[in-house]
């Protein structure tokens, strides 16, 4: 055996053995047992691990939660930092599940969103600090929404304010939400991220409209059946002895829109020539959710489905598609509203009050109410501050005009807390944004790509028009699922244009369409990349490596 090298006989890895044949360890100021641990941390950890159970069972399952979820939150922040498009299915899973988990568990799951959401928004400030391609960011939808958010903050100086709490928290839907305009184009950066989403967001309709039939045919858990206990609730959720399903989202009406616009758009997307099983799950998802809005009792969100089919035909632009769909959309209605069939079906019967409004006590009381804050608002252009009105007013505000003021309209909400003005622009930000995704349609060659955006414009149109009976965008996940659209219209042109970086010899031969590649062919492109010239020679702009990629 060849001695060992000058000076070294005597060194020693301090997290090795000693060398010797039976592995007998030696002191080395840490210890060595192949843990790179000093004493002091070992006594530490030895510490917390008997100390965790003794406090979670001093403090019970609130206590436990807190504790587990400090690592959890290191972790989950970690992890978005490695993987930003992670960060934003976070987003959505904790929209769809967070309202559930708080029902269960009574801890504030449903905080979980703002938490993912600002984390997600750190992440993309810190590594996207030296990047100065912010071109998608100065989008006119863009700084649109940065001016709504700015004055969402800026309604906290309202004089007519009453809680700054309660803007805390009705904030959230209001503005907290809209971060996805800036968040999406920088995490977003091919088609398949896109896919993604949209495949994550049909599991989980199916999930959450099994478990809606769930609540209905085989009854609710104990942590609903507290809910439901709460005063407010079963009046809302327990019609003439029957329950309206509302799964793991926030109420019975939030779950009727979901399951309402999901419903045309798995359907739609089931229409693509993409694998048979795919078409298949997609159709199933659609059943299902049709049931589950079916099974919600919401008539208002009924309206989703025919105007989702009107936006989807107008944006095809094609006659042969619009006129049999027209024909189809029509006698959906006309059976509805001019026919008896199924009226023995309690669930027909709250759908076919749908295309009745005048005739619903309901919807009187609501134009009442409207008619009602008109005066209030003729003195105040800035509204009366977010939060002061429904939910959060009750709660924060008790006695106010407007917390006394039932405003189930998400647009009359809006003109409650922002006034006249924050109504206005918000309408105007909104359709502005319907244009865009209208003109960026017909310019996408990818026809995967094209029937994405036009079901996601579908979608779009049909929660607009039917927030005016229902807060539907100020919660999750259709206010998620809403401005995580508007950035798709962003993004869509980079999205359908992705092919140009393989024209300009950006993506490895061996990684192009239809190439094989070859060993000359890959080492030429890493040559030409690291000259700054693509593979015929020219001057290119360097590629920049975005967050996702």
């Amino acid at each position: 055996m060849a001695p060992p090298p000058a000076g070294t006989e005597n060194k020693q890895d301090p997290g090795s053995s000693s060398g010797d044949e039976h592995g007998t360890f030696i002191w080395t100021g840490r210890l060595s047992t192949g843990w790179d641990v000093s004493p002091l941390e070992g006594a530490g950890w030895i510490m917390a691990t008997l100390l965790l159970p003794y406090l979670i069972w001093k403090g019970g399952l609130p206590l436990a939660v807190v504790l587990l979820a400090v690592p959890a939150s290191a972790l989950a922040f970690l992890l978005i930092y490695r993987y930003p498009l992670l960060g934003l299915h976070l987003v959505w899973l904790a929209g769809f599940t967070g309202t559930g988990i708080k029902r269960h568990l009574n801890i504030p799951a449903g905080l979980s969103v703002d938490f993912l959401l600002l984390a997600l928004l750190v992440v993309m400030v810190v590594r996207n600090l030296y990047d100065r391609d912010l071109s998608l960011l100065r989008h006119p939808v863009s700084l649109l929404v940065l001016i709504w958010i700015l004055y969402c903050f800026l309604q906290l100086l309202n004089p007519e304010a009453v809680s700054a709490v309660a803007w805390f928290y009705a904030v959230r839907g209001l503005g907290l939400y809209m971060l996805l305009c800036f968040l999406v184009p920088l995490v977003i950066r091919k088609k398949g991220h896109l896919y993604g989403i949209v495949l994550h967001w049909m599991v989980a309709a199916g999930l959450l409209a099994l478990w809606g039939i769930k609540q209905i045919w085989i009854g609710v858990t104990a942590g609903e059946a507290r809910w439901l206990a709460v005063p407010g609730n079963a009046s809302t959720h327990i019609l003439f002895g029957k329950l309206r399903a509302f799964s793991l989202l926030s109420d019975c009406g939030q779950f009727g829109c979901f399951m309402a616009y999901t419903s045309f758009v798995a359907a739609w997307l089931a229409l693509l020539p993409l694998r048979l099983y795919l078409r298949l799950g997609l159709a199933l998802v659609s059943c299902l959710c049709f049931y589950g809005l079916m099974l919600s009792g919401t008539r208002s969100a009924i309206l989703a489905v025919p105007i989702a089919l009107f936006a989807a035909l107008l944006m095809s632009r094609r006659w042969k598609v619009i006129l049999p769909g027209m024909i189809l959309g029509l006698a959906f209605v006309g059976v509805l509203r001019y026919t008896t069939i199924g009226q023995s079906n309690y669930n027909i019967r709250r759908m076919r009050d749908a295309f009745t409004p005048l005739d619903d006590p309901s919807f009187q009381v609501r134009l009442e109410n409207q008619k009602r804050l008109i005066p209030y608002l003729k003195t105040r252009p800035f509204g009366g501050g977010i939060g002061s009105a429904g939910y959060w007013g009750a709660r924060f505000s008790p006695g106010t005009f407007l917390a006394n003021l039932a405003l189930d309209s998400w647009y009359v909400k809006l003109a409650a807390e922002t006034g006249p003005i924050g109504l206005f622009y918000y309408l105007a930000m909104m359709l502005y944004t319907l244009w865009v995704g209208f003109r960026v349609y017909p310019r996408v060659r990818d026809p995967c790509l094209k029937q994405v955006i036009l079901a996601l414009f579908s979608a779009f149109s049909a929660v607009l028009v039917v927030s005016y009976s229902n807060q539907y965008m100020g919660q999750v996940p259709t206010g998620i699922i809403i401005y995580t659209t508007m950035a798709v219209f962003i993004i869509a042109p980079r999205l359908d244009s992705g092919d140009s970086e393989r024209r300009a010899g950006l993506v490895p031969p061996h990684q192009r369409d239809g190439a094989a590649g070859s060993t000359g062919a890959i080492s030429r492109w890493r040559m030409a990349r690291r000259n700054g010239r693509d593979i015929s020679g020219k001057e290119q702009c360097p590629r920049r490596e975005g967050p996702g990629t």
